[in-house]
Parts: C-alpha cells; sequence; structure tokens
C-alpha cells in the first residue's frame, strides 16, 4: 500500500507544480494588469484587478486598494476602508502601507479608526470585540506602534 502511495505522490508533485506556478504567474499579471491600469488613468479597471488578490491577502493589492480608497478613485472615497486595507497590509509587513496608514489616520476619529482595525482583522482572519468596536490593538493588527522618542 506504501509503495503505491508513493508512487502516487510521485506523479501528483510536478502536477502540483506546475498548477501553482501557473497560479503565481497569473498572480503577478493581475497586479501587473491593475498597476498598467491606474498609471493610465482606468481606476475601475485597477480596482477589478487588485480587489480579488486583497480579498485572498496579497500585501501589495491590499495596499493598492488603500490608495484607491482614500482617493476615491474607481471606487467611493471612503478612509475607513482606506485604513483598514492599509492595516492589513502593513500587518503582512507592506512597509509602504504603515507610512501611507499615518496619512490617512491622521484625519480619522477614534470611532472610525476602531471600525477600521475591525475590518482589518476580518480580512486577516483574527477576531475583533463585536460589541465594544475595538479591533485588536496596532502592534497586534497593523503596523508596528511608534515609539514616542
Amino acid at each position: 500500500v506504501l509503495k503505491g502511495c508513493l508512487s502516487m505522490c510521485k506523479s501528483i508533485v510536478p502536477l502540483l507544480i506546475a498548477m501553482f506556478t501557473h497560479i503565481a504567474v497569473a498572480h503577478a499579471a493581475s497586479l501587473e494588469t491593475g498597476v498598467d491600469a491606474y498609471t493610465s488613468g482606468n481606476y475601475a479597471d485597477a480596482v477589478a484587478q487588485f480587489r480579488p488578490l486583497a480579498e485572498i491577502g496579497d500585501p501589495q493589492a491590499q495596499f493598492n486598494m488603500g490608495v484607491l480608497a482614500f482617493k476615491g478613485h474607481g471606487l467611493p472615497q471612503d478612509p475607513v476602508e482606506s485604513y483598514a486595507w492599509l492595516t492589513a497590509s502593513g500587518r503582512q509587513g507592506f512597509s509602504f502601507a504603515c507610512r501611507y496608514r499615518e496619512k490617512v489616520g491622521a484625519q480619522l476619529t477614534p470611532q472610525q479608526i476602531r471600525r477600521a482595525r475591525e475590518l482589518a482583522g476580518q480580512r486577516l482572519g483574527q477576531e475583533t470585540h463585536p460589541t465594544s468596536g475595538a479591533g485588536l490593538a496596532d502592534g497586534q493588527v497593523g503596523c508596528p506602534q511608534r515609539s514616542s522618542h
């Protein structure tokens, strides 16, 4: 039985590698297509390319969605939505998102920031407190907190 399993596994591995390689290439092509659409001013197409990638957790696509939401390019201007996308992206180490999020956060009320953190936590698959609206702290969801020096 074990020999048959090993034989089958040997034949499946190349197929899985080919499948994941194809997915990675398609993913990169969508990001590139989105950037091309954005730079040519076709913001609706940029959103159409970035949103699916952002929703599955791509930090660069999440950053791009945060910028588009903040500027109102291709979707309604929404700084809370922007902050949420930027928080999700920053939590995954995309440092540009952290810097841009500071700019967006300066325009939000504490209540809006709590709501944005909730959204970011949902996008990252993390729990937030449902009644208080308090999302996870910045050190847990989003960019590292700045020191007070």
